[in-house]
Formats: structure tokens, C-alpha cells, sequence
């Protein structure tokens, strides 16, 4: 899903706007069948900045959460992202309890 979101975001492309004469980032993505339209058309220009931030937001947490050891920590905030319905597993589930740190010896017959 990373790779995903990641894959929309390089899609964003400067676009002159004739409205305000400015250059907004924008990402189109066209209906492969008739009438060929960009889905994203009448997003304003405002609302495509908020989209690309989302993104961006969405993809910081799923880095997170892949880096994350703990499912219970990474479910947590991919829930933030994702809603209610994302399941977090209880963190006894996921967690070893009572796991006492390794301890190396070493053995000078070698």
C-alpha cells in the first residue's frame, strides 16, 4: 500500500491554472473507457492539496507502521487512518509477556 500511495504522489504534476494564473500540483487519472474523463476534474485546486496531503500523511503512517515491532502499536495508527472498523489486536495478543532479555556467554573453548 506504501508503494501505492507512494505511485499517486509521483503522479502529481504542476498545471497552469488560466482561473488564477498560477501553477497548482495536480494528479489526473483517466476513465479508460467512454467518455475518457479525468475522475479528479472537478476537484478544485484547493481540495487537490488537501488530497496530496492526506496522501503524503497516510503514507508517513503506513512507514510507521511497517518500522513499528509492536501490531498493537502499528493497528493503533493505521486506525487513526483507516476508522473504527480496522481492527487493533488486544496488546496481550501481540506482545511476549514475561520475556526476560537474552543473555550471551561467552565460551573460551573455541
Amino acid at each position: 500500500m506504501t508503494d501505492l500511495v507512494q505511485k499517486i504522489l509521483n503522479a502529481f504534476v504542476l498545471e497552469y491554472d488560466t482561473t488564477d494564473s498560477e501553477f497548482h500540483e495536480r494528479v489526473k487519472a483517466i476513465l479508460p473507457v467512454d467518455p475518457n474523463t479525468d475522475v479528479f476534474l472537478k476537484m478544485t485546486n484547493l481540495q487537490m492539496e488537501s488530497f496530496k496531503n492526506k496522501l503524503a500523511d497516510l503514507k508517513e503512517t503506513l512507514e510507521y507502521a511497517e518500522s513499528e515491532v509492536d501490531p498493537h502499536e502499528a493497528c493503533d495508527k493505521l486506525n487513526t487512518k483507516f476508522g473504527d472498523d480496522f481492527p487493533i489486536p488486544p496488546k496481550d495478543d501481540t506482545g511476549k509477556k514475561n520475556q526476560k532479555a537474552a543473555i550471551s556467554f561467552s565460551s573460551g573453548s573455541a
